[in-house]
């Protein structure tokens, strides 16, 4: 029989060496299915991102790398439909969405296009759970006849709802598609999910920095002295207490020409502004609050449009003169 010390000594050695097996086995396990970049979990085991991106390359191509079509009418879903993990990057290949009649031998980057992330939320435990989750994902994706121009991820500000986002895309291809969009916010709410009525979701709508490539510096000074001039009327349009605003969009203190600076110089301290300026391809407008009104939707992005190019070609001085209406 061991003595009370040896005992002890062969107990520690026991526990160590079990902590050193849990250590291993984890980091192979979080290497392997977190952080490689070729594979992820979902709800259903483990995918392969090499299969999405496969299935990406299938959706029909009109120029280079933009596309015509959001997906096919003989789509099918294969295994459990994708939820993301927040801000993965195991997600669907990034691809540009345009009709037909933009698809030009023009610079396809330095086209409009506008990324939509559109959140939506439930308190109640069952439309939470898991299976209604996959439902609504599954029947969302046969509306779109895809699971990679739109997909859905986590969002850690929901109680217990999730967020729609879509490919870049022209403002003309969004309104082409307005029939699939509006079956679309359908479904989502016939799974029992709300936006419009509840206070946590949000409506972010992000536009590609190229289309300002030529002269930024002017561009953004002028979009930012337009979100001051008509800011009142921004307020109400987004349907936000001023709290939330505050929160998550609010308006910045200095001038223009000194965020642009500032920005320049890497002193933005976060996102959570009118105008999310920390993004390397694209500039995120966060101000709206979260819908699932189709109306409503497309009147947000067209007075984004709006104001994303009268910045580009309107001076300051010509934008002071003009009223709001103008946007709408």
């Amino acid at each position: 029989m061991l003595p009370p010390v040896g005992l002890s000594f062969v107990c520690a050695t026991i526990i160590r060496q079990i902590a050193a097996i849990v250590k291993t086995f984890s980091k192979i396990f979080f290497e392997k299915f977190f952080d490689n970049p070729l594979t992820f979990l979902h709800f259903g085991g483990i995918i392969h991102t090499n299969k999405l991106k496969k299935e990406a390359m299938e959706v029909p191509n009109c120029f280079d790398s933009v596309r015509c079509e959001m997906g096919t009418a003989d789509y099918q879903q294969y295994g459990e439909p994708l939820i993301y993990r927040y801000h993965s990057s195991n997600r669907p290949r990034l691809a540009f969405y345009a009709t037909p009649e933009e698809v030009s031998s023009d610079d396809w980057r330095k086209r409009l296009y506008f990324g939509v992330e559109l959140e939506f939320d439930s308190n109640d435990w069952y439309v939470q759970r898991r299976p209604n989750r996959i439902s609504t994902i599954g029947d969302c994706n046969l509306i779109m006849g895809s699971d990679t121009y739109g997909y859905f991820m986590n969002d850690g500000s929901l109680n217990g709802g999730m967020e729609f986002i879509t490919q870049p895309s022209t403002y003309d291809f969004y309104i082409s598609n307005r029939s699939k969009f509006e079956e679309l916010f359908e479904k989502i709410k016939e799974h029992g999910y709300r936006a419009d009525d509840v206070t946590t979701p949000g409506f972010h709508i992000h536009f590609n920095r190229d289309f300002y490539a030529d002269d930024e510096k002017k561009y953004l000074e002028n979009l930012l002295f337009a979100i001051d001039r008509y800011w009142p009327y921004l307020v109400y349009c987004s349907k936000r207490k001023v709290s939330s605003i505050n929160k998550w969009s609010k308006k910045y203190s200095s001038t223009p020409h000194e965020i642009v600076e500032d920005m320049e110089c890497g002193y933005i301290p976060d996102r959570y502004h009118v105008l999310n300026l920390r993004n390397s391809s694209t500039f995120e407008f966060r101000l709206w609050h979260g819908t699932l009104d189709a109306p409503t939707f497309y009147s947000i992005l067209t007075l984004v449009k709006n104001l994303v190019i009268l910045a580009k070609t309107s001076s300051m001085e010509e934008i002071s003169k003009l009223p709001f209406e103008f946007l709408l």
